[in-house]
Order: structure tokens, then C-alpha cells, then sequence
């Protein structure tokens, strides 16, 4: 009998395929959820893969800041009157998937960051043409562990949690 795709990539996530499937080709945002070890971080990154290496980025939510996500503001433009950023090869702009890796170690500003571009596909107002943001989150009872804020959450369109 051959295994579902999602089950090579992590074992028992059988039941989890139409689900996660179904929202990458709705382009649906969603948040995986569960322990560590379970295997969130390597399915989100194998399934951002699907739309090819150049069109996916990973961010550690930990980690990475304005300038990782957006790039630096272009000086020359912004003295003409007009908002832009000098891109480089992490910047989301041109991305097709987003992964958010860790989203409930982020702080509350790290979170906010991602309002925007959840709600609205956009980031200072600049469109963005990102199909799918996936993020992952460990259970806030972890230590170290931040509780996402409800208005972050309302802006996945689903929140999975994941087998152990």
C-alpha cells in the first residue's frame, strides 16, 4: 500500500493531507501547532517547496526582524515622496510561500509584525504575492513559550494541531 504524501513526509499525518492540501491550494494561511520533535518545522518547509526553492522563504520568528523580512527602505524613493525597500534574496516580496517558524517564541512585537501581511497581503501597504503563510507554534504551556495574540490567531485560517 503506498503512503500519502504527507505521511512520507512526516508518519502519521494521514488525516491531516486533505486538510493541509486543500488549504495550499486554496492559498489559505494556517498555523500548525504541537509539541516539539513532531515534525512542523520539516512539513512546513516541504510544502513551500512545492512552489519551488526560489519562490519560498523560512523565518525564524525568534530571530528574524523588519529588516530580514522587508528589506532596508530605499533612501532615493523616500526623498521623492514614495515608500520602498531595497530587496535582498530572504525579503518577502516576491515569495509564493511564507513559512513562520516558532511563532509562539516571538514576542509580542515579533507577532505583530505579521499582522499586516496575514490580513492583508500586504506589508506598509505594499501589496504582497504570497499564496500561503504557514506558521508553526509550540502549546503556550511550554516554557519559553508566549501566548499568540487573538488578533494574530483570527488572521490564520486555520490552526491545526499536529499528531504526536
Amino acid at each position: 500500500m503506498s503512503r500519502s504524501i504527507v505521511d512520507r513526509i512526516n508518519h502519521g499525518y494521514l488525516d491531516l493531507e486533505p486538510i493541509l492540501l486543500g488549504l495550499m491550494a486554496m492559498n489559505k494561511s494556517f498555523m500548525l501547532i504541537g509539541r516539539h520533535g513532531t515534525g512542523k518545522t520539516r512539513l512546513a518547509r516541504t510544502l513551500s517547496q512545492g512552489f519551488g526553492h526560489d519562490g519560498f522563504v523560512f523565518y525564524d520568528a525568534t530571530k528574524d526582524d523588519l529588516i530580514s523580512i522587508v528589506g532596508v527602505p530605499d533612501a532615493e524613493n523616500i526623498k521623492s515622496g514614495s515608500l520602498s525597500f531595497v530587496p535582498h534574496q530572504r525579503t518577502i516580496w516576491d515569495k509564493h510561500t511564507i513559512v513562520v517558524d516558532e511563532i509562539t517564541r516571538a514576542n509580542k512585537e515579533s507577532q505583530n509584525l505579521w499582522l499586516e501581511i496575514l490580513e492583508e497581503r500586504s506589508c506598509f501597504g505594499l501589496p504582497l504575492p504570497y499564496r500561503t503563510l504557514i506558521a508553526t507554534a509550540n502549546p503556550e504551556s511550554y516554557a519559553a513559550a508566549f501566548q499568540v495574540d487573538d488578533s494574530l490567531l483570527d488572521r490564520f485560517y486555520a490552526v491545526i494541531p499536529v499528531p504526536e
